[in-house]
């Protein structure tokens, strides 16, 4: 007991402290002048700074230099630092320093020790102390220089010079040597003024942008409650009994719900109002559905407050103390989503609400509805650990359920207020079925029903569930192959039954104009036999009950007369089990050395063919593992797509969790191979293939249907299930020594509070 609350205590202290200190920073008033105002339709261009070749020194660094310019020198070093939008054309420099001087004073803007260059972000230049009493007319010229350690290109977004912005002290290209498309470009960028003299605690404007209350105190109970929650969870789940119990099982459950709900929490404070991806429109829904224009009134002036459209999409723009009692503007976008785009299960958990809450100000109801849609995926979690709890006779039930923790993205949308609440509790619940079947123990015949449910939800709430059918007739196809141990007939028609009931209920369920909407799109990319396939069940939905029926026939059937595996297929698995992890870190190597493609965005205005952009997709999608050039639509953005999708973790994260996902799965492979398990190898194969024809029919609903970006938000669901089913080694290995199962769960834990708290510094440090 001592042992256990130790741990929970520890656990409880490691997850707290960072965010208290994170809170407790104070933050000085900043205010940001951009350099230029381009139009909204400009496009602009980089200028390469040109490099000094005869400063290269062979196995040496390169010097880069460019000369610039500008109307108002003694406003431009009054300034506390300069910003500049850089680029590197996807180099890797290794910055030694950079600097802007001033010609003919000694007023010198020097990048600060340790930064870095990087690609497509603002490099920030801090004044010297010779920056001070520099006359009007004294000079108009600036030099920057930068020094890599490599060899390497860097640029400067511009855009073309307009009168206007030049005569407001624009900075402008002017050197000759400069290859650029238009004369005496401008510069992207910002002026900085600080004012160490007016600094708050980030928690108090984290309170001023919520308006929930003038003091702070109740974020600081929220994060009280979320380490109570985070204690109890390990607590439970740490006191797993050496002999089977009748309560572990709740045990179990009310662990993960509460080590969810903890996480869940912390994000639903810490992340400041409508920052998260379409909760803007959704919130506006809301309040559509609920009858009440007040309601997006008043959330609009919650914005303005917290210059919310000031801060979307610009990861270089803060909330300071300088901005506190100044409105922004603009509130930003809060049009009303259109309903036959989503399902009809977000109206039905709106319903749910109750009016106590609906009546509540817009402030403390946004929090409430972020609040309910985490319990959500907190119930879902619990759910989770109490069925494998159940199923396999685990003592370490958290170890099957590392993904849901893995994944910083999953709390983060679980929480916000919009249809991704109810749709990650749905893929929750359908990948605790997917591991429920592929383990195959006890009371797998229940994998169906979880499985049907779960994907019935996740289609009726969103679109982007659908393409997630080929994945799952190729995980249903493969238990028509290999079989269950249980090969009586009442697993197989619970089972195939609780597969095709929920299936049948979904259709009975859905809106019929988002119905209408969905087989309409999907006109476009699927062929004519799939389509009035699709008509005819969703008119005939009984079908699917007959579907449900033959495919129990047909496992019971085979059951009595699949083969056994040979021995001598089973030591040739073993002989080649070794291939697995071994391309794994070839893959991973290699990336070091060869750049693997990267998915290009979408041009609106102009799409891509679709056989075109599903063959980039596919390229990417086979060079997924890497250590580096992490693709950011297809990867990084699920991994660590905060905000808008602007807000990410550092590559080098996004890049260990890609890692350790991917020698996770050569390790289960190789696990499986060397213990010659035939059946499950050929659900791992069938995965593997459902998963390339799932990508494929993403790919071709986004190009050719919106058009849009394939981005790591559409891909949850499928993303999901393969990390359960990679991640599902984790169990056996800790099976094999008790202290070695110590060790596992330590490690695993460690690395699980470690990722949220990187991501929680990632956004505070974001928007603060």
């Amino acid at each position: 007991m001592k042992t256990r609350a130790l741990s929970a205590t520890l656990a409880a202290i490691a997850f707290i402290l960072p965010l208290a200190w994170l809170l407790e920073a104070r933050i000085p008033a900043t205010s940001r002048r951009p350099l230029s105002h381009p139009p909204p339709e400009a496009r602009p261009f980089a200028v390469e700074i040109p490099e000094l070749r005869y400063l290269r020194v062979r196995g040496g660094g390169s010097v880069h230099r460019i000369r610039l310019g500008t109307r108002n020198i003694p406003d431009l070093a009054s300034r506390s630092a300069i910003s500049l939008l850089v680029a590197t054309f996807d180099t890797r420099p290794v910055l030694d320093r950079a600097e802007i001087a001033i010609a003919g004073t000694n007023c010198v803007y020097r990048t600060p020790r340790g930064a870095r260059f990087p690609n497509n972000e603002l490099l920030t230049f801090e004044r010297g102390s010779g920056c001070t009493r520099i006359a009007a007319g004294a000079a108009t010229e600036l030099r920057l220089t930068v020094q890599f350690d490599n060899v390497a290109r860097a640029a400067l977004w511009s855009d073309p010079a307009t009168d206007a912005d030049v005569n407001a002290g624009a900075i402008v290209v002017s050197d000759r040597t400069a290859v650029a498309p238009v004369p005496r470009p401008m510069l992207r960028g910002a002026l900085i003024d600080v004012d160490p003299s007016n600094e708050r605690p980030r928690v108090q404007l984290l309170a001023y942008v919520w308006q929930i209350a003038a003091s702070p105190r109740w974020i600081w109970i929220a994060l009280l409650a979320a380490a109570a929650l985070a204690w109890t969870g390990i607590f439970l789940l740490a006191g797993a009994p050496n002999e089977r119990a009748p309560g572990w099982i709740a045990q179990a459950g009310a662990g993960g719900f509460c080590a969810a709900a903890a996480v869940t929490l912390a994000y639903a404070v810490l992340v400041p109002p409508f920052q998260s991806a379409d909760e803007t429109h959704h919130v506006a829904g809301f309040a559509d559905f609920a009858g009440r224009p007040d309601i997006a009134e008043k959330a609009k002036e919650l914005a303005r407050l917290g210059h919310f459209e000031r801060l979307q999409f610009r990861s270089v723009e803060h909330f300071t103390p300088a901005d506190i009692g100044v409105p922004w503007p603009r509130e930003g976008d809060f049009a009303v989503p259109d309903p036959a785009l989503r399902g009809a299960a977000v109206i039905w958990l709106w319903r749910a609400v109750p009016g106590l809450v609906r009546a509540l100000p817009v402030p403390r109801l946004l929090l409430a509805l972020r609040l309910i849609d985490g319990a959500l995926f907190a119930v879902a979690v619990g759910i989770f650990f109490a069925i494998v709890a159940a199923s396999t006779r685990t003592r370490c039930p958290e170890l099957s359920a590392i993904p849901l923790f893995l994944v910083p993205t999953l709390p983060f949308f679980a929480m916000t207020v919009s249809n991704y609440g109810l749709l990650i509790a749905a893929y929750v619940l359908m990948t605790a079925g997917i591991l429920l079947d592929f383990r195959d123990d006890r009371g797998a015949a229940w994998a169906g029903p979880l499985i049907g449910f779960g994907w019935m939800v996740g289609a009726l709430t969103a679109r982007s569930a659908v393409p997630l059918a080929p994945f799952l007739a190729a995980w249903l196809l493969g238990r028509l192959l290999v079989g269950r141990r249980d090969s009586g007939w009442r697993p197989a028609l619970v089972y195939w039954l609780g597969v095709s009931a929920f299936l049948v209920a979904g259709v009975w369920l859905a809106d019929r104009g988002y119905v209408r909407m969905t087989v309409g799109l999907g006109e476009q990319t699927l062929s004519a036999i799939l389509v009035r396939t699709v008509l005819v069940v969703l008119a005939h939905p009984w079908l699917l009950l007959i579907a449900g029926l033959a495919a129990a026939a047909i496992e019971r059937a085979a059951a009595q007369r699949r083969p056994t595996p040979s021995p001598a297929l089973r030591a040739r698995l073993g002989r080649v089990a070794i291939a697995a992890p071994l391309v794994m870190i070839a893959s991973l190597v290699l990336s070091l050395v060869v750049r693997y493609p990267k998915l290009a965005f979408v041009d609106p205005f102009k799409s891509p063919p679709p056989g075109e952009y599903l063959a980039s997709v596919m390229a990417v999608a086979v060079t997924m593992f890497r250590l580096t050039n992490v693709d950011f639509l297809t990867s990084w953005s699920f991994w660590g797509g905060f905000g808008w999708l602007e807000t990410v973790p550092p590559a080098a994260v996004v890049s260990v969790l890609v890692a350790a996902s991917g020698l996770a799965f050569s390790a289960l492979v190789y696990r499986l191979a060397r213990d010659g398990d035939v059946r499950a190898l050929t659900r791992v194969t069938l995965a593997l293939a459902g998963a390339a024809a799932s990508m494929a029919a993403y790919a071709l609903s986004v190009v050719s249907v919106t058009p849009a970006d394939l981005h790591g938000r559409y891909l949850i669901g499928l993303y999901l299930s393969m990390l359960v089913i990679a991640w599902s080694v984790m169990p056996r290995l800790a099976a094999l020594r008790p202290t070695q199962a110590t060790l596992v769960r330590t490690v695993c834990a460690a690395a699980c509070v470690t990722v949220h708290l990187i991501a929680l510094a990632v956004i505070l440090r974001r928007y603060f």
